[in-house]
């Protein structure tokens, strides 16, 4: 996921090293599954959204949890997205996850932490940090000088000899 949203949310230049990482892992799981079994084993751990939660039962501890993280990604992601929207790419990128599981990776509550690993650090990360917010308040703007209309007003001054 991280290489993912790097790729997304990084200049052009960086782009083409970050693809070799996925590559890698897809090749691997290629080969794994025409090596150990029929093709399609691990995308049999992935439904359409909500199934394995509906599956599991949604009353179910383990689909709570599950709620839980989706609503903890989602919140972080929003309030990561002006201050680093890569690592607010990854926990969108890992609530898309979560809620594609199917029931088998949703009835170990280990699993669910392996699919979504960074919302409680980066949940940390949010509620400790004290970002500067931009002011609205006329009070903070007094002293603040506009710099092109004051090179206009200059330019101006100059072109009529003033």
């Amino acid at each position: 996921m991280i290489p993912a949203a790097v790729f997304i949310a990084e200049g052009r230049g960086r782009r083409l090293p970050l693809l070799l990482p996925p590559a890698v892992i897809v090749a691997w799981i290629a080969l794994l599954e025409i090596w150990i079994g029929g093709p399609g084993k691990s995308a049999a751990q992935f439904r359409l959204p909500l199934l394995g939660w509906v599956d599991q039962g949604l009353g179910s501890p383990e689909v709570l949890i599950a709620f839980t993280l989706a609503v903890g990604s989602a919140w972080v992601a929003r309030r990561l997205w002006d201050h680093d929207r890569t690592w607010a790419l990854v926990l969108l990128f890992d609530l898309a996850v979560l809620v594609c599981v199917d029931r088998a990776v949703l009835f170990n509550v280990l699993n669910l932490t392996r699919v979504t690993p960074w919302v409680v650090p980066l949940a940390v990360l949010v509620v400790s940090a004290r970002w500067p917010r931009p002011s609205t308040d006329e009070d903070d703007r007094v002293g603040e000088v506009d710099p092109v209309p004051e090179r206009l007003v200059d330019r101006a001054a100059l072109h009529h000899g003033g």
